[in-house]
């Protein structure tokens, strides 16, 4: 089993234990924490998804299978489950709108809006930008981009780095820009950003020992594990 614990004004909460937990993304304003886990065993191993409610200690289950790297977005108004999904050998965004009354959470089964990628094409590693914007990560074949979207999916615009044979992870907002991890065959995982107002990526040169992923920046510093 795995234990999540929350941090908050210099104290340490146990959320929840699950089995078998593959991620966790909290929504912005820590209400929510979209997890992903899996069921059963190879070859029958099933990718689910599940919103914890931080607020009100309770689960709130996600139709359907198939999501990974879910996460929680919101543009003021709605909170929005989007997650990569597969099916029929393609991959595609899913996105779901939370109706929220009060203390009452529900998904619908029918998604808010599901865009489709071509065969090689993958998206994962959702990101919030607020006000119902978000980043991801786009790998086609070996290619990597960053990809930045409005939650309709209905304006993407790719970012492709200048640098090839690179391997793109763990996207996190940043103050205007996105931070990831990277890595070549000749490196270990390092810190690197896109800048939203130059639209340029900038990459750490240095390695760390241990290697640099989910970078996050707070009050001016730079944390990873």
């Amino acid at each position: 089993c795995d234990t999540v614990y929350f941090y908050s004004k210099g104290k340490i909460k146990k959320l929840f234990t699950r089995s078998f937990i593959d991620s966790i993304r909290l929504s912005q304003d820590g209400r929510f924490l979209a997890v992903a886990y899996y069921t059963g065993a190879s070859p029958t191993i099933k990718h689910c998804a599940a919103i914890y409610d931080i607020q009100n200690d309770r689960w709130i289950s996600v139709p359907g299978t198939n999501y990974v790297n879910p996460a929680i977005i919101t543009d003021g108004l709605y909170y929005y489950f989007v997650a990569q999904n597969y099916e029929g050998q393609r991959y595609s965004v899913c996105v779901k709108r939370l109706d929220v009354n009060g203390g009452k959470v529900k998904i619908p089964e029918e998604d808010f809006v599901k865009k489709y990628f071509a065969e090689e094409e993958v998206p994962q590693s959702f990101t919030d930008l607020g006000n119902g914007r978000l980043a991801f990560i786009l790998k086609a074949g070996m290619k990597y981009s960053i990809c930045l979207s409005d939650i309709e999916l209905s304006e993407i615009k790719e970012y492709r780095p200048g640098i090839e044979g690179i391997k793109l992870r763990d996207l996190a907002a940043g103050p205007d820009c996105i931070l990831f991890s990277w890595a070549s065959k000749e490196s270990l995982p390092r810190p690197g950003y896109l800048n939203l107002s130059d639209e340029n990526f900038y990459f750490a040169q240095e390695n760390l020992s241990g290697g640099v992923y989910t970078p996050v920046e707070f009050q001016g510093h730079l944390y990873y594990t």
